[in-house]
């Protein structure tokens, strides 16, 4: 559960998981990332970097502004993914 990561527990959630990664990440001084979601919602990049800030704020603070420094989190939702493919007459 997202309570036992955030008192120290293995990861079990995304947002446990996308934490692991972003520390190890910044251990090794490899840089942020992009962090795409391809759920083709609106304003989902926006979603995913409001709760995974949310979440390292109350795990790890460092972390959240090294976060939000350094990985973006981009919307590409695009109605135009969701058309069906043209046919030739």
């Amino acid at each position: 559960t997202i309570a036992g990561e955030l008192a120290g527990g293995k990861p079990v959630t995304i947002y446990g998981f996308l934490a692991r990664a972003l520390q190890r990440r910044r251990a090794a001084d490899a840089g942020g990332v992009t962090l795409l979601s391809c759920d083709n919602l609106s304003e989902n990049g926006q979603r995913l970097r409001a709760l995974l800030l949310d979440f390292l704020e109350r795990s790890d603070p460092g972390l959240a502004q090294w976060t939000a420094d350094h990985c973006s989190f981009p919307a590409p939702w695009s109605t135009a993914s969701c058309r069906p493919p043209q046919m030739p007459i």
